[in-house]
């Protein structure tokens, strides 16, 4: 069944952690200037991409619709739509390389096996190496989505078992929560989040959920470490000698993908979870910092099955 909604009642984030944490599969569209996502099939979406700033036709914004693909809950692709403009994807960019080319690309795609993604493919065979894959992914994938936190409505609908794009996926993946954070790094105007930001007097707990797999910033890294169920944004503040706004939005993020608990007192929290929250610090600071070493977050995606299996 289809998850459908407008944007100011779920937000790009909220939807995230949702289909990150139950491990979603199909394709997330977003769809800006009232366009229409009713009646849609998931076999109708497009499977390639374009640039991702709204275009003008007679004075008037184009309608813009971002499509987002999930596999078990880590993102593999991303599309978008301007009116009737055409898509390049994967296959162009990879054509604009002076290897593997373009001659190389289309015999290639002719033959790739149904199940491996076209980038995944070409590094099996020889053309692409890893960097090459990694720096493709962050530039059709992990940099376009993260702009998308800074729009200001929409409509989304969410479709499962939607028939994932393999001709233009790298066969790379990165979670859901990860995107999150990017999103809320790149946000300049806050206005619209003001009045959800914790208040200076909110607890935090730090949450262990996929640490294993995010890379935080230093300073994401020194809230969350002092987010131990007793401090409150104020004190973490005032601790870190930080910005208090810097830190209510910083929480803001870690909350949103998953990392941090907001709580009004410290009586309001179990107090098992208090106990454990050292133990968590030790064993889960020891993943970031396993994390951080890593030069990209982008991980190779499971064997993907055919569609007929995925459906079955």
């Amino acid at each position: 069944m289809a998850l459908t909604g407008s944007l100011s009642d779920f937000s790009l984030s909220e939807l995230f952690k949702l289909l990150g944490q139950s491990g979603r599969t199909g394709v997330l569209t977003v769809a800006t200037a009232n366009e229409s996502l009713v009646n849609e099939s998931p076999r109708s979406q497009p499977v390639a991409t374009v640039d991702s700033a709204p275009q003008k036709a007679d004075g008037c914004l184009r309608p813009v619709r971002h499509l987002i693909w999930f596999y078990q809950g880590r993102v593999v692709a991303y599309a978008n739509r301007q009116g009737p403009r055409p898509f390049s994807g994967l296959s162009d960019r990879l054509q604009q390389l002076p290897e593997p080319g373009e001659r190389a690309v289309k015999k290639m795609q002719m033959i790739r096996p149904e199940h491996l993604p076209m980038g995944q493919w070409l590094q099996t065979q020889g053309l692409l190496q890893t960097p090459q894959l990694q720096m493709l992914f962050r530039e059709l994938v992990v940099y376009p989505i993260s702009q998308l936190w800074s729009l200001p409505q929409g409509l989304f609908r969410f479709q499962p078992q939607a028939r994932l794009p393999l001709n233009e996926m790298t066969g790379l993946s990165i979670p859901a929560a990860a995107l999150t954070l990017a999103g809320f790094r790149r946000l300049e105007d806050w206005s619209r989040l003001v009045e959800r930001l914790p208040a200076p007097g909110t607890v935090l707990l730090r949450l262990g959920n996929s640490c294993h797999s995010l890379q935080l910033s230093p300073t994401e890294l020194e809230i969350w470490r002092e987010a131990n169920g007793v401090r409150s944004v104020a004190a973490i503040a005032r601790k870190l000698r930080m910005p208090l706004d810097e830190v209510q939005k910083i929480g803001f993020g870690l909350n949103h993908a998953g990392l941090l608990e907001f709580s009004d007192s410290v009586s309001a929290i179990p107090a098992r979870r208090l106990w454990m929250a050292p133990f968590l610090a030790q064993t889960i600071g020891r993943a970031i910092g396993r994390a951080e070493a890593r030069s990209l977050l982008a991980e190779p995606l499971a064997p993907i099955p055919s569609h007929s299996q995925m459906l079955s």
